[in-house]
């Protein structure tokens, strides 16, 4: 069993509905070699319309953004196609999401540096 380490830092701002999450992880086999991501999204996401959490959709969102937590939980990773289908047939919670979306990216914007002291790179 390959061992990984995962380690959260979650924030929010006042009078912002953002919630920002910190990810420190090591790759399988590889403890000494951690990747860093910062990654973030509207709360409204993981809500129902009565204001009820819905862990599955949190669940989703973790295991589709963090590699290590979609590869322990592979099940949980929405595939990018999916999306895509769903826009092209009409399906009103791509446009949901759309409009809950930055104009600079897709909602759940995510930041990775490489190693500890490295370069980061936007996706």
């Amino acid at each position: 069993m390959l061992r990984v380490q995962l380690h959260l830092e979650s924030r929010v701002e006042k009078y912002n509905p953002t919630y920002f999450l910190s990810i420190r992880y090591s790759k399988p086999g590889r403890v000494e070699n951690w990747q860093l991501m910062e990654m973030n999204a509207p709360f409204a996401r993981w809500f129902d319309a009565e204001g009820h959490f819905v862990a599955v959709h949190f669940q989703q969102w973790l295991a589709t953004e963090i590699p290590v937590v979609g590869g322990a939980d592979p099940k949980r990773v929405i595939p990018q196609a999916s999306s895509d289908e769903k826009a092209r047939k009409g399906d009103p919670s791509v446009l949901q999401t759309a409009l809950e979306s930055s104009p600079a990216g897709d909602g759940a914007r995510r930041r990775e540096k490489q190693g500890a002291g490295g370069k980061s790179k936007n996706r």
